[in-house]
């Protein structure tokens, strides 16, 4: 009868340690979204969008960019106050190098190159892509998911 018991308990055991996926309650976890690219573009130290320097319908990209992508102008609050920055984002980022070039108008070209990966599939916030490495211009980018600041000559 003890054998009895103690299997009947090692059993209950072994069955009610679930490790499938499907069971995983992600109601509360709040996953990372999708990563975006965030400038601060100045001209002679001001930002030029509160400046009324640039128009959104000004700038371009060209190369090889995320399809469904979108660049968009909102304020923020940074350190130094309040300010416009210039927001592109997209929902279809995928593994792989991005190579792409920022045009203002026919005056400035910055050339952007993103390194993308996922996050582990499975879990709840599996299949996520982050940005590995960004460089603008040829120069590195430490945080690449903070706003960068460009200096631009028009």
């Amino acid at each position: 009868m003890k054998r009895l018991i103690f299997l009947f308990v090692l059993l209950s055991i072994l069955f009610s340690c679930n490790d499938d996926e499907n069971n995983l309650d992600c109601s509360l976890v709040d996953c990372a979204g999708f990563p975006s690219l965030n400038f601060e573009l100045l001209v002679n130290g001001e930002n030029a969008f509160t400046a009324d320097l640039l128009n959104i319908d000004e700038i371009s990209l060209t190369g090889i960019f995320p399809d469904h992508s979108e660049l968009t102008t909102f304020e923020v609050n940074l350190a130094n106050g309040e300010t416009e920055i210039l927001f592109l984002n997209s929902f279809a980022w995928e593994e792989g190098t991005y190579d792409f070039n920022l045009n203002i108008g026919s005056e400035y070209t910055s050339k952007i190159v993103v390194e993308v990966e996922e996050t582990p599939k499975g879990g709840c916030c599996g299949g996520i892509p982050f940005f590995t490495s960004l460089q603008i211009d040829g120069e590195v980018i430490q945080n690449p998911n903070s706003v960068i600041t460009l200096d631009i000559a028009l």
